[in-house]
């Protein structure tokens, strides 16, 4: 179906101060209107979903390595990462991955990894040896770290709903608990120091930061209370000044995993497929599927591939903005 785009300009109307009453002197100043994008902007209309392996026992945390063109991603129930390229398909990467859920890299191409067996954080080193970086907050062990993203400055922010703890005990999942909230932390390399910043979302979950690292964006999962919420982040990070951008209307997932374009719009993984918001969480469309996406990546050459994790099986989709990172 051809796509017509309409343009709208924005006339004003500018009378020069010397000679008010000279009409010839008016100026015109054509202003290009903002366009609003659409979901035909995101992803093509006939652009197919295809399913790259299955046959897995709960899928996340799907990272792309561009220097080595492939994709890792947690197999989270079966305590395994693997890792996926166009030319190898999946191979394993780790074992055991001490139940991994969230997974992203840092600066120097370590994989900083959410270990929700072991509730704790670690660094994964290229040689594939890891260090736990913290597991505990003043001295109570997190409930079990979900998501995780790297700010520039090398600080580590991370959600700790107790997902993992409900995996593995059920209804005594409260019997091991020593927080009594879900934080979202941010740890300090420089000071070795793990320090809550925000401790009032029912569950926090998928996190990414805006392009200039200005501001935060994190998806609550909680049933009854699904969200889209903003931070503005400070030069001392911290976070101030919470704001609900829009809410979930998925009645069995999500938000889970968040990532954000080139031009700024945020990816949800939610019960129904991928949500789309613009930076000001405004509804852009949304990526149906007949499966519950878990997670989602931007990844491929040009960062124009949408990877999703689900369930049982890894799939990809192209869109037409790159990912940011």
């Amino acid at each position: 179906m051809k796509k017509i785009i309409t343009i709208t300009f924005l006339t004003l109307c500018i009378l020069s101060c010397k000679d008010k009453q000279d009409a010839r002197n008016e100026k015109q100043v054509k202003v290009q209107a903002k366009k609003e994008l659409s979901i035909e902007d995101i992803i093509k209309e006939d652009a197919e979903i295809e399913e790259l392996a299955s046959d897995f026992q709960f899928l996340e945390g799907p990272i792309w390595d561009k220097n080595n063109n492939r994709l890792i991603f947690s197999e989270v129930m079966a305590n395994k990462l693997h890792q996926w390229s166009p030319s190898t398909g999946v191979e394993l990467f780790l074992e055991p991955s001490w139940y991994a859920g969230g997974n992203t890299f840092d600066a120097y191409g370590n994989i900083i990894s959410c270990q929700g067996g072991a509730r704790q954080i670690a660094r994964i080193k290229p040689d594939k040896s890891f260090e736990v970086i913290t597991n505990n907050y003043q001295g109570k062990k997190f409930n079990s770290p979900n998501d995780v993203v790297v700010k520039s400055d090398g600080t580590i922010w991370f959600t700790d709903p107790d997902y993992g703890l409900l995996a593995t005990y059920g209804d005594k999942a409260n019997d091991y608990k020593e927080l009594d909230a879900y934080h979202i932390f941010k740890y300090d390399p420089k000071t070795n120091e793990t320090v809550s910043v925000n401790a009032i979302l029912s569950k926090p979950n998928g996190l990414v930061f805006s392009k200039d690292e200005s501001k935060l964006y994190v998806g609550n999962s909680n049933e009854g209370d699904r969200k889209l919420v903003v931070f503005d982040v400070t030069a001392e990070n911290t976070l101030f000044d919470m704001k609900v951008l829009n809410t979930i209307d998925s009645k069995t997932w999500g938000i889970d995993g968040l990532k954000i374009d080139k031009e700024s719009n945020l990816y949800a993984a939610c019960g129904d497929g991928v949500t789309i918001f613009t930076s000001e969480g405004k509804l852009i469309g949304k990526i149906k599927t007949n499966f519950e996406v878990t997670n989602l990546c931007f990844g491929g050459t040009d960062n124009k591939t949408l990877f999703l994790t689900s369930h049982t099986s890894l799939y990809s989709v192209p869109v037409l903005i790159a990912g940011n990172y």
